[in-house]
């Protein structure tokens, strides 16, 4: 386990060196197939409670989406007994609140193991019960929930202990069983985690080989990494082997984030995370995804509750559960609110200026017009002069949601800390 933790250290820290992005080769897919009007943001693991106070606070985050297992185990318990009370209910809520969910198929269920050390994996021969699960929610839930995804992290022996091919075999015929339930309904495969530490490149490389990409409305990835510069051509080298096999699939981010806490190499410090998140949001936006549910909602433990050796999976949460927001909950917020529905452009303007060699530039673009630049520069400061903008612009500090007017006739520096330049 040290060696695969150091390895995962090191790589990231030399592809964290990387230059600033190149994005005139991005070949980002039409979204009109799937009737997605734009970038859209979520949260794994919410709206449980169904409580009032939770889905106010997803107002507040700017979270559209909730990405939930629907798993097999928690509908079939005993072999042919069907209990849907849990997601009615779920699908209720989330229905009067106006969230939209996507439904993760996953796992297996004990009775399908009993007497056999398998777990987290299906044969061949248990298949066709497993396609019955699948048959079974898609047709109580196809016209209800936003978006199904087939299982998660398959790449991982954490999720799935079965042969690749195996895996790809029951997503092609899943794919086929969700298509000829509810054909309206998207359907996002892969759930990989997306980092060389599990050779995840060469695993998306036989996923699209095996053809299960022929049938599927997006890829989804989780790019977990050490360094939240990493993410942008992490996502835009994935799309460089869809393409290169001949597809136009859209990449969903089904699961991303950095725990503040424990002991995964990716954890932050807690006054760091607001600029983590900021960057990786940032990355991922300006990747051209369709869709971001980042993981996740709330750490399971308020602060004075946790133990110092506690698992870093207690810490993944923007909120704790007494509702106090950490630092990367104004960062997701303000992005989420802001580039929700907006378009990814790979424009990037030449700024009048001193010392802009390291100037990050994001674009993004809404129907009305509006145009929202996103600026940052790690290196060094940069001096922008935003006269190229209009006569009057609105700036707007990512990690603190202050905005203020500004003319766009005065210089502006620009330093580390990442802001949103807002031109109607």
């Amino acid at each position: 386990m040290k060696k695969i933790i150091f390895a995962f250290v090191i790589f990231s820290v030399f592809i964290s060196c990387t230059s600033l992005p190149d994005r005139s080769d991005y070949n980002i897919p039409d979204r009109e197939s799937l009737n997605f009007e734009g970038l859209q943001f979520g949260l794994c693991h919410a709206g449980y409670s169904r409580s009032d106070e939770e889905y106010a606070l997803l107002d507040a985050l700017g979270a559209k989406w909730i990405r939930i297992d629907f798993r097999w185990s928690s509908v079939e318990k005993v072999r042919g007994e069907w209990d849907f009370s849990v997601y009615d209910d779920f699908l209720d809520s989330t229905d009067a609140k106006g969230k939209k969910v996507l439904a993760i198929l996953d796992y297996d269920t004990p009775w399908l193991h009993e007497g056999k050390d398998t777990s987290r994996q299906i044969s061949p021969e248990e298949l066709p019960l497993f396609l019955e699960y699948v048959k079974v929610i898609a047709e109580r839930y196809g016209d209800r929930v936003g978006a199904f995804e087939i299982w998660n992290e398959p790449n991982t022996k954490r999720f799935w202990t079965g042969s690749d091919e195996q895996f790809f075999e029951l997503t092609r015929q899943s794919l086929d069983v969700l298509k000829m339930i509810s054909p309206e309904t998207p359907v996002a495969v892969g759930s990989l985690f997306y980092n060389p530490i599990v050779g995840a490149r060469g695993y998306l490389k036989k996923m699209i080989k095996s053809g299960v990409l022929d049938k599927a409305d997006a890829l989804s990835l989780h790019p977990y990494v050490l360094s939240p510069s990493v993410m942008e051509s992490r996502i835009h080298d994935a799309r460089e082997l869809i393409a290169d096999a001949g597809y136009a699939t859209p990449i969903w981010i089904t699961e991303a984030g950095f725990p503040t806490g424990g002991s995964y190499p990716n954890k932050v410090k807690l006054e760091k995370q607001g600029i983590e998140f900021a960057e990786a949001l940032i990355g991922l936006s300006a990747s051209g995804v369709e869709l971001i549910t980042w993981y996740e909602l709330f750490d399971s433990k308020n602060p004075l509750e946790v133990e110092k050796d506690a698992s870093s999976e207690t810490f993944f949460g923007m909120v704790w559960p007494d509702y106090t927001w950490k630092p990367g909950a104004y960062s997701y917020s303000v992005i989420a609110n802001e580039l929700s529905d907006a378009e990814f452009t790979p424009d990037v303007f030449d700024f009048d200026g001193n010392n802009l060699s390291s100037l990050y530039q994001a674009h993004f673009l809404l129907k009305d017009g509006t145009r929202k630049i996103i600026l940052y520069s790690k290196r060094k400061m940069a001096e922008v002069d935003l006269s190229l903008l209009g006569e009057y612009v609105e700036i707007l500090d990512i990690l603190t949601g202050e905005k203020q007017p500004h003319n766009s006739d005065i210089l502006k520096t620009v330093g580390k800390d990442p802001i949103m330049i807002i031109v109607k």
